[in-house]
């Protein structure tokens, strides 16, 4: 734990280092920003996509996803206005007047999307930063506050160095959550080119017995305001085998990933509790099996295990007609530490693991995931998300049934 501490105080003495509060005219400032974003015409930025979490697991978990943009303004598009090249080392993506391109380097596929086709995942661009040009997004959200109404919302931080860079810290609105669920906004300036480069939003969500904070960091690290000529053509991609359009390429993935029909019976299936007991499934006599799966850093997860579990302590609590599953789908995880955290959550019901060998059962491929069994074993419900609508199908399966 110390030197998990340590790790975090450090970068925070790296990232932040403030100054006492300048003054600043707030409407000049938004106005300054506003012009800085559209005055534009090109440039190449390297653009960070920071996501770290804390008290979900035993350690700090950090992801940092890196990407090249390049843009120029177009006036012949009426979608977004301007030409755009991005890449990481898992995708490329090229943007020009109406289509895009994608090639997925997994399985060198070049993807091709024209407006025409599907006109929603080309508007959906805009709020994309890892495509769309992440100033311009920025100050999108700043120039809804630059008027008479919500100028008053706007408070200017103070002056800091944020990932190497003088800022101008700002603050659009108050913080929002409900209840003990909290979230903070936080917009960072170049001090110099009035550039917005950065935002940054902390999460707070009580989980059960525990505090998970979450930090979504995305900034610009570097800007080159007068790049060499750059080309907006397929010839920027490093290789693919085919081209396919999106729409088909979806279907054929909607078709290879088939959910187990309702109504078909389960296999059977052993597993292992936390305890090292072993457990078969069709041991169970129960009118309903409700199997909740889930690992430790998926927040909608834990927040669906939550859920599940209180139900089985509360409304449920009495029956012996429903027996409670949390399946934990983690394979190579230290016993020891899952039994720890599953006790600072306070979870009661009855966990296994080697939860991998049993979603692929079911046909599982994203999580949380949610299944129903019926004193049969039939599959009586189904859901791959957490959701009102997943919790309220949960409810509904158990009185119609």
């Amino acid at each position: 734990m110390k030197p998990i501490i340590f790790y975090v105080l450090s970068q925070f003495i790296l990232v932040y280092n403030c100054y006492a509060n300048e003054k600043h005219d707030v409407q000049r400032l938004l106005n300054e920003i506003n012009n800085a974003s559209l005055g534009l015409s090109s440039g190449v930025f390297e653009f960070h996509s920071l996501y770290s979490k804390t008290s979900t697991s035993e350690k700090k978990q950090i992801r940092d996803r890196v990407f090249t943009i390049s843009f120029l303004k177009n006036s012949k598009d009426t979608l977004l206005g301007y030409k755009i090249f991005s890449k990481n080392k898992n995708i490329e993506r090229l943007y020009i007047t109406d289509t895009i391109f994608e090639n997925q380097r997994w399985d060198s596929t070049l993807l091709i999307t024209s407006k025409k086709e599907f006109d929603t995942k080309l508007r959906s661009i805009k709020s994309d930063y890892t495509i769309f040009p992440f100033f311009l997004y920025l100050n999108d959200r700043i120039q809804h506050f630059n008027t008479k109404e919500n100028i008053s919302k706007v408070v200017i931080s103070d002056t800091c160095t944020w990932h190497n860079k003088k800022v101008i810290k700002i603050k659009l609105g108050d913080a929002k959550g409900i209840g003990q669920n909290k979230a903070s906004a936080f917009f960072y300036i170049d001090l110099k080119t009035k550039l917005p480069i950065g935002q940054e939003i902390e999460l707070k969500n009580k989980i059960g017995g525990l505090i998970e904070t979450e930090l979504f960091s995305e900034y610009i690290s570097y800007f080159n305001f007068n790049p060499n000529h750059i080309e907006f053509t397929t010839n920027n991609f490093s290789y693919f085998k085919r081209e396919i359009p999106f729409e088909e390429y979806d279907s054929q993935k909607q078709v290879s990933i088939k959910k187990v029909p309702l109504g078909s019976v389960s296999k059977n299936w052993t597993s292992i509790t936390l305890e090292n007991k072993s457990f078969d499934l069709y041991s169970i006599k129960a009118k309903f099996i409700i199997m909740t799966f889930w690992y430790k850093s998926c927040p909608p997860c834990l927040k669906q295990l939550v859920f599940i579990d209180s139900l089985s302590q509360s409304k449920y609590k009495d029956s012996n007609e429903i027996k409670f599953l949390s399946i934990y789908t983690e394979d190579h995880t230290n016993i020891v530490n899952l039994k720890s955290f599953i006790k600072r959550i306070r979870i009661k019901m009855l966990t296994l693991i080697n939860g991998e060998k049993i979603k692929e059962q079911y046909n599982i491929y994203s999580s949380p995931a949610l299944i129903i069994l019926d004193s049969e074993k039939r599959i009586l419900y189904f859901s791959d998300e957490y959701s009102k609508k997943s919790m309220a199908g949960l409810i509904k399966t158990l009185t119609s049934n």
